[in-house]
């Protein structure tokens, strides 16, 4: 009895795989096949070639393997059966069927694997009318013109001080300048952390997390995502007591200092407050991501803008014409606007797209241009640059950057 029920347990183990992946194709493969047939978009299967590609870490990644996937199978070909991250994916290489999926959050469920690293209150693991309450309240605080004008105002200083510095060492690594810049605006503008031991070691944290949070999601000891949650665990417990001591100091405040009092402050449509979990995970992703948006896209302005003397020159030309106009050395709201061409300034695509799409965009956008065109203004006004490795290979993972953190030599005009 005992050889027999082995027999039909061996016997039935395939059946049962063949009729799971057979649900798997009707249930969610049959949905996107007739989208990519109604926009003439071919998709192909395709298994373990990324795992192999994705393990190269100066080179290959995400965006390397859709470039080898389009050289395989044609440019008409925009979504690819695969695993990835643990799990069966579709990954969808097709700007038109990309645009499709970020703007129909109803049909095309989308999340993050790595929630416990995002924080599951924070903006990026929420989803439908949860989402956008927290989205509206953070775009009220972080994108509203007063805030944004408080910003320009804010995050000079600490840029223009930090060029003094990159031309007194000569050589620099901007990628690493650039992410303490960012984080000490990001810092004081959002929870009122300034320089110090304690800011030193939420950087840390914050680079753990970055390396995680796109890892595999597996909580084996020493692995990226694990130390990740460790690292976002610790960092939300100093934001914690932070929190803990406003709620008795500022019982009676009515003018908030920072993003942390602004979101303790707020009310949605129907008058209910964020709960301490919703403030301390949005407070913790808003420093995050704030910072590595930033430093990463101005990387990217600061490589592009060095290979190309046209550019490079209308720029100059256009900073320099505003800078004899102004009596002081800091600008305002109202002359970022005017600085037409310097707000044209994108990174290459293929390079870094920091603002996402859809109903997914971020919310503080202008926050990281505004912070881009000033650096750049006070930059092109006062200093020169030059990429010292201009044939810097791409590394892909967590995010594309170049390889060397983008060498730069910085001098005086």
């Amino acid at each position: 009895m005992g050889l027999d029920m082995a027999y039909v347990f061996l016997l039935g183990l395939p059946l049962v795989g063949w009729l799971l992946w057979w649900w798997n194709e009707i249930w969610f493969v049959t949905a996107i096949k007739a989208k990519c047939s109604s926009m003439n978009i071919k998709m192909f299967p395709v298994t373990w070639d990324f795992l192999s590609l994705g393990k190269c870490s100066h080179f290959y990644g995400t965006l390397k393997y859709c470039v080898v996937l389009i050289h395989k199978y044609g440019e008409n070909v925009g979504a690819y059966r695969n695993y990835m991250y643990g799990s069966p994916r579709i990954l969808v290489c097709s700007p038109s069927l990309s645009k499709l999926i970020l703007n129909l959050p109803d049909k095309f469920k989308q999340a993050w694997p790595t929630i416990e690293a995002l924080g599951s209150n924070s903006l990026m693991s929420l989803k439908g009318t949860h989402h956008d309450r927290v989205k509206s309240l953070l775009m009220n605080a972080i994108n509203h013109p007063h805030a944004l004008a408080c910003i320009v105002v804010h995050v000079q200083p600490t840029i223009v001080h930090a060029l003094q510095s990159w031309a007194q060492k000569g050589k620099i690594i901007a990628l690493d300048e650039l992410k303490k810049v960012t984080l000490l605006n990001m810092g004081r503008y959002f929870a009122s952390l300034d320089f110090g031991p304690q800011l030193h070691s939420i950087e840390h944290m914050l680079f753990a997390i970055t390396q995680g949070f796109r890892a595999q999601p597996a909580k084996i000891p020493g692995s990226a995502y694990r130390y990740a949650v460790k690292c976002r665990t610790k960092f939300k417990s100093i934001m914690r007591v932070e929190l803990e001591k406003r709620k008795q100091q500022n019982e009676n405040a009515k003018e908030a200092k920072d993003l942390m009092d602004q979101l303790m402050q707020m009310k949605d449509e129907g008058g209910k407050n964020l709960t301490d979990e919703e403030v301390l995970d949005n407070i913790v992703s808003s420093i995050h991501v704030g910072n590595i948006s930033t430093a990463y896209l101005s990387t990217w302005a600061l490589y592009f803008v060095a290979k190309d003397p046209n550019v490079l020159h209308k720029l100059r030309e256009e900073n320099m014409e505003l800078a004899k106009e102004k009596k002081d050395l800091f600008i305002t709201c109202e002359d970022v606007l005017k600085l037409k061409y310097t707000n044209k300034i994108r990174p290459r695509v293929g390079t870094y797209y920091a603002f996402g799409g859809g109903w997914k965009s971020c919310p503080g956008n202008m926050l990281v241009r505004l912070q881009r065109v000033i650096l750049l203004h006070h930059l092109l006004i006062g200093y020169k640059w030059e990429v010292l490795n201009p044939d810097v290979k791409v590394r892909y993972l967590s995010h594309p950057l170049p390889a060397d953190g983008l060498q730069l030599l910085v001098s005086e005009i």
